[in-house]
């Protein structure tokens, strides 16, 4: 069992999803692979213990986004992929989601590399996203991953909904952030018709792979 990816060996696969048949379905996919497949059953209580103590160096992750139901993870899965990222833990985020989800998603989108639907996920899928967050931890990001500083034209503010064009990504799709994700000292100036700048991943095909870091008032 396992499998090296890049020069480094993966032997197991944690499946985290507070769904048992979403850990199944998860499960069998894991199990046609290279790798041990290790289903988390029960929930925790805290999860920088869990990584610590539970994930190694020839182990990755496969977390559904909603968790924090019927308490099986004190987190949702955005923030698990984000957390294992950070600890070069190779990690994909297998989910459905819809508007609200992709805005809290996308918060941690930098260091998600790969997000799937459950329809796409399968063994394949499985080792090509790993070979992908592999890659990033080597400094090699797929140019759709790659961050540049860009225009952002403030389309309105309601509440704490910012709805704004990106011209050199797409200026005809209207993009909706929530407030609260911004830099403080750029939401506290935010307003309709505004020109500011951010770091944004130009290159992605999806609106909901997009994600924005390092912002500027122009």
């Amino acid at each position: 069992m396992g499998l090296a990816i890049k020069g480094r060996q993966i032997d197991r696969v944690f499946v985290i999803d507070d769904d048992k048949y979403g850990r199944e379905s998860s499960g069998f996919a894991v199990e046609e692979s290279p790798f041990e497949p290790v289903i988390q059953e029960s929930g925790i209580t805290n999860l920088n213990s869990f990584l610590e103590n539970n994930i190694h160096i020839t182990d990755a992750v496969v977390s559904d986004h909603h968790l924090k139901k019927r308490n099986y993870f004190p987190e949702n899965g955005a923030k698990v992929v984000y957390e294992c990222y950070e600890r070069q833990i190779p990690a994909v985020l297998v989910t459905r989601f819809g508007e609200s989800e992709i805005n809290e998603i996308r918060k941690f989108r930098e260091k998600i590399p790969v997000v799937l639907t459950p329809g796409e996920f399968n063994p394949d899928s499985l080792i090509n996203s790993l070979e992908t967050c592999i890659n990033e931890f080597l400094g090699n990001r797929k140019p759709e991953r790659v961050a540049w500083r860009t225009l952002i034209r403030i389309e309105d503010v309601v509440d704490n909904n910012i709805f704004i064009f990106i011209p050199g990504w797409n200026y005809e799709v209207s993009i909706s952030l929530n407030k609260q994700d911004l830099p403080r000292d750029i939401r506290n100036i935010i307003k309709a018709d505004m020109r500011v700048h951010a770091k944004v991943n130009v290159g992605a095909e999806r609106s909901e792979d997009l994600f924005f870091k390092d912002w500027e008032a122009k």
